[in-house]
């Protein structure tokens, strides 16, 4: 009985073996770009963005950390800051399956002088511009302004 089922694990191993080397052998040269084109097509939305205070919309806010939260199909969080000048850009690839895209934006002061800001950003279909490619459905880009009022 023991040898059967050492003999049953050992040919389960080769299938699975057999499984991930098809599939690897599939890829170009890129492996990780090939996977993603066989899951769907995508698009690529670049953010725009200054954090300015609500009182002094002139002059942008250092050091916010910004996090961005892709609503549809993609639940990563990207974290960034702002520079200097308050100024920050995002670029991402995501995937909508032809829907809109809707990005969820936190604007948070470490230092606690500001209040937390949420908004969500929108790109509809009109948004993007077409690129011939069937698994890169081509690019939008929006700029956005956001204002932190004091605590």
């Amino acid at each position: 009985m023991k040898l059967y089922k050492v003999s049953t694990r050992i040919i389960q191993m080769a299938v699975w073996g057999i499984l991930f080397s098809s599939i690897y052998s599939c890829t170009s040269e890129d492996p990780d770009a090939a996977t993603a084109d066989m899951i769907s097509p995508t698009t690529n939305y670049t953010l725009n963005g200054k954090v300015v205070s609500a009182i002094n919309e002139q002059s942008g806010i250092p050091n916010i950390l910004v996090e961005i939260s892709i609503e549809k199909n993609n639940p990563v969080v990207d974290t960034l800051y702002t520079d200097t000048n308050g100024k920050f850009q995002w670029t991402g690839a995501i995937t909508t399956f032809g829907d809109n895209a809707k990005l969820h934006i936190a604007a948070t002061d470490a230092t606690g002088k500001y209040k937390k800001n949420r908004m969500i950003i929108e790109f509809n279909k009109n948004d993007i511009s077409q690129k011939n490619d069937t698994w890169f459905l081509g690019e939008a880009e929006k700029s956005l302004t956001i204002k932190l009022e004091e605590n």
